[in-house]
C-alpha cells in the first residue's frame, strides 16, 4: 500500500525463526534488553521522538479482512480530524467468522460484542476502547496513565481479524507455545484457548 518508516521492536525475543527473520526485513528493528510488555512503545523513552507526529502502533498477530479498502489510513485520519476529543482511532476486530471449534471462541464473542454497542449516529464508527491493536495517534507524548483506551473503531468493512482467535486445538504451534510463555502481559492465551483474565472484572 506504499507505506514507509516501518519499524520493528522486538520485546527481547529467543525465538530462533523469528531473529532469523528480522535479518532478512528491510525494516528497522529495535532489539529490547528485556521483555518490556504490550507498552513498550510509551514506556521506553527511546521511542518518544516518533510520537511528536501522527504514527501508528499495532500488534504482530492481525491482519487486514480480504476486502478491506485501501483508503482505510485516510479513513482513520478524518476521525481524528472529526472528533478533536479522540487521541486515536482504529479498526473494529472481526468476529463473526471466528470456527466454532476454536477454542477461544465463546471468550471472544462474549467479550468483544460490547465494542460494537456505541455506534456513532449517521457514522460508520463506534465508540470503542482500543488497546494496542492497529491504531492511528494524534502527535504526542501520550499520557499512558489517562484514558488510554478510549478511541473510536471503524466499522465494516474496516476490519481486522486478530489471528489467534482462528485458531483450533490442532493448529497450535510450538511457536504459540513459546509466546505464551514468554509473553508478561495480554489478554489472550491461544495456546491454553482461554482468556487470562476474568472477563467479569471489565464489565
Amino acid at each position: 500500500m506504499g507505506y514507509s518508516n516501518i519499524n520493528i521492536i522486538d520485546n527481547h525475543s529467543t525465538y530462533k525463526p523469528l531473529l532469523e527473520y528480522y535479518e532478512s526485513t528491510d525494516c528497522k528493528v529495535f532489539y529490547m534488553t528485556k521483555n518490556h510488555g504490550h507498552m513498550v512503545f510509551w514506556e521506553c523513552d527511546e521511542f518518544r521522538p516518533y510520537r511528536n507526529e501522527l504514527y501508528v502502533v499495532t500488534d504482530p498477530d492481525i491482519l487486514p479482512v480480504d476486502d478491506c479498502p485501501v483508503d482505510f489510513m485516510e479513513k482513520l485520519y478524518h476521525c481524528l480530524k472529526k472528533y478533536p476529543g479522540i487521541r486515536k482511532a482504529g479498526m473494529s476486530l472481526k468476529i463473526d467468522d471466528i470456527p466454532k471449534d476454536a477454542p477461544l471462541h465463546d471468550d471472544v464473542i462474549r467479550w468483544e460484542s460490547r465494542f460494537y454497542r456505541a455506534k456513532v449516529p449517521f457514522t460508520n464508527c463506534y465508540v470503542a476502547d482500543v488497546d494496542t491493536t492497529l491504531a492511528l495517534y494524534m502527535p504526542d507524548c501520550l499520557n499512558i496513565s489517562k484514558n488510554f483506551l478510549f478511541a473510536v473503531r471503524l466499522g465494516e468493512p474496516y476490519q481486522l481479524r486478530h489471528l489467534p482467535w482462528y485458531k483450533t486445538k490442532i493448529e497450535i504451534t510450538q511457536e504459540d507455545r513459546e509466546y505464551a510463555e514468554s509473553r508478561i502481559t495480554g489478554f489472550w492465551d491461544e495456546a491454553e484457548g482461554k482468556m487470562r483474565v476474568d472477563v467479569t472484572e471489565y464489565r
